[in-house]
Formats: C-alpha cells, sequence, structure tokens
C-alpha cells in the first residue's frame, strides 16, 4: 500500500496543471498498461506450466540440468511476475488519480483537493 499511497500522490501532483483531455489520455495509456500486463502474466502462466510439466518429467528421468529450457523459463516468469506487479500498482494508483481528478472541472478546484487532502502526506 505504501508504493500505491507515493504513486498516487505523484500522479495527483502531475494531474494539477492538465487540462481534462490530457488526464483522460494518460489514465487510458495506464489502464492499457495494465491489460498487457495481465495478459503477459497469463500468457506467462501457461508457458510456465509447461516447462513445470517438462522440469518434473526430466528431474524423475534424473535428466533435469541448468541447461534446460524449463528452469530458465521459471526464472523468467518469477521476474515477469514482479516487474508486473510493481508495473500494476503504478499504472492502477495513476489510473485512480485520474478518476479522482477528473471530477474537478478546474486546476484550482483540483489544486484545493490536493493541498487539503494530500499535500500533508507528501
Amino acid at each position: 500500500m505504501k508504493v500505491y499511497n507515493k504513486h498516487y500522490l505523484k500522479a495527483c501532483e502531475s494531474y494539477l496543471y492538465m487540462t481534462k483531455d490530457d488526464i483522460v489520455a494518460r489514465q487510458l495509456r495506464s489502464e492499457n498498461r495494465l491489460l498487457v500486463n495481465e495478459f503477459l502474466v497469463k500468457i506467462g502462466l501457461i508457458i510456465f506450466l509447461v516447462a513445470i510439466f517438462w522440469a518434473s518429467k526430466l528431474a524423475l528421468a534424473n535428466d533435469l540440468s541448468l541447461t534446460s529450457w524449463s528452469l530458465y523459463v521459471i526464472i523468467i516468469y518469477i521476474g515477469l511476475l514482479y516487474f508486473a506487479g510493481r508495473s500494476s500498482k503504478r499504472c492502477r494508483a495513476f489510473s485512480d488519480a485520474a478518476e479522482i481528478m477528473l471530477q474537478f472541472d478546474t486546476e484550482e478546484a483540483r489544486r484545493t483537493y490536493f493541498d487539503e487532502k494530500l499535500r500533508y502526506q507528501l
């Protein structure tokens, strides 16, 4: 939650002086990144399960070595989960901040919201 809050505050601060169209564009970009991350994790899961099956098959036959592609796939998938999780937190925070900032019509209203509700958290 700490990382999410940090990105949320950074996003709100960056949205203060943007037009509504720019905020909507950033929100859509963040949501698209979230969808890409989810897709990569799902495709990676399928490949990961095949690699686990292949690694267990090789382990039973005593043929498992460090040069096996299945071990590399397992390690790459763990890295993918780590980076996709970090990216998803950031994108979710930016999307949520955009949703809140779009509720305000003027730059002054956004600035007031930021000063009253969020400034003390910095």
